[in-house]
């Protein structure tokens, strides 16, 4: 063998070597990120376990996971260390950071008062887990998504009747926060419930095979229905367990409609008043005004007119007309003849 070819195959051993040197670098590099891979997903797992675990103790806890923001090591595999502590995640000598955020979900139009089975419209959980992990390089994060159902409680007892109360405003939204009392005809059960985010409250009451009768009454301060009723009731006939028994009112802030009486107006004039739902209605003005004004609280809002006497609605040009906004104020200058 000359000295070239001795150099040739010198050079070919040593291009094969590191060859093979470089796949047993890279064939152990990728062993590691698998194995890491692995340790993230089993990480991850154990974190929506503990989320499991705590939406399962009540259903407050859903709005509490979904308002932490995004919270790191949280549960710590050494029970010693505090939560947040950045070694509270090392498995085989690799630390490994673990990453929870959740949100709140509004589900299907499972409400009651739209036609569902359910309490109300409801809201599940939505947890995200990310871990990461030491000299990760261009590896991704492992992610890891779950979606709650709602917490059990909320669901009625299957021998119970359920009252679904539906309140809209002026402009057909849905009202959140007003109260209704359910109350049974005999006095023998009252119960209250607050409309949520959908306008529907629920209440699950006891009722006769045969039905039983129940008022449902708002009773929510500064809100009134079309009347100016700030207590508006229904009553519901046939209320049997088992099934849903509705009832829908229209109620809004209340707001203020002044009424400014110029001319011949005295302390005994008259006025008609014609409220938003199209009722006329006949005041005097206020006491102690000297015939100059008529305040009307507990105004519902929308289209209010006025007009001097007691008579039927006067052609367009002497009806004055204003708009009240709820919870606001609005006024009508009137010249009694």
């Amino acid at each position: 063998m000359s000295m070239v070819e001795v150099v040739v195959a010198a050079l070919l051993l040593g291009m094969m070597a590191v060859i093979g040197t470089t796949a047993l670098v890279q064939g152990q590099a990728a062993t590691v990120a698998n194995r890491s891979r692995v340790v993230a997903a089993s990480l991850a797992a154990r974190e929506l376990d503990f989320v499991r675990q705590r939406l399962a103790v009540s259903p407050a806890a859903a709005e509490a996971v979904a308002g932490e923001g995004v919270v790191t090591n949280a549960h710590p595999l050494d029970p010693d260390l505090p939560a947040g502590d950045p070694a509270g995640y090392v498995v085989d000598g690799m630390t490994y950071t673990v990453d929870r955020r959740a949100g709140l979900r509004t589900l299907g139009a499972t409400s009651a008062c739209e036609g569902g089975s359910t309490y109300a419209t409801k809201r599940a959980t939505e947890v995200e887990v990310t871990v990461t992990w030491e000299a990760m390089g261009t590896a991704a994060p492992y992610v890891l998504r779950q979606v709650f159902a709602p917490h059990r409680d909320v669901a009625p007892d299957t021998e119970d009747a359920l009252v679904a109360v539906a309140v809209r405003d002026e402009r057909n939204r849905p009202v959140a926060g007003v109260t209704a009392r359910v109350a049974a005809a005999d006095g023998s059960q009252v119960e209250t419930a607050t409309t949520d985010a959908a306008g529907c409250a629920v209440a699950a009451v006891g009722a006769a095979p045969s039905g039983s009768q129940y008022a449902v009454t708002l009773v929510t301060t500064g809100y009134v229905d079309p009347s100016g009723n700030s207590t508006p009731a229904q009553t519901l006939h046939g209320v049997v367990p088992t099934q849903i028994s509705r009832a829908s009112f229209a109620y809004a802030r209340a707001g203020t409609l002044t009424v400014h009486l110029g001319g011949a107006a005295t302390s005994s004039s008259l006025i008609t008043v014609v409220r938003p739902d199209g009722e006329l209605v006949v005041v005097s003005p206020d006491a102690g005004s000297g015939g100059t004004r008529v305040t009307i609280t507990d105004a519902y809002p929308g289209q209010w007119g006025a007009y001097p006497g007691t008579g039927a609605v006067p052609p367009g040009a002497d009806y004055r007309t204003v708009a009240l906004a709820a919870g606001g104020q609005a006024s009508i200058s009137l010249v009694v003849p």
